[in-house]
């Protein structure tokens, strides 16, 4: 509606601002959020593979672990 290329819906354009910034401030917590759960779901994984002697040598830290995330990714 503020470019013009769906119709107005009777909106004055400063409410129309206002819903656009609203939308954009719940995206930005959305993405907050979901980086706070892949850093927990990261930590958590850690723990796990810190209780299974195998891997317990392995030594699989936090930044290792996206790296090892993206290898199993791979196609063969």
């Amino acid at each position: 509606m503020l470019s013009g290329l769906i119709p107005s819906d009777g909106s004055d354009h400063e409410e129309l601002k206002r819903r656009l910034l609203a939308g954009r401030y719940g995206e930005v917590r959305m993405l907050f959020f979901l980086g706070k759960d892949v850093f927990r779901w990261i930590e958590q994984c850690i723990e796990w593979a810190e209780r299974i002697p195998e891997l317990h040598d392995a030594e699989i830290a936090g930044p290792s672990l996206p790296a090892c995330l993206r290898a199993v990714r791979q196609p063969l």
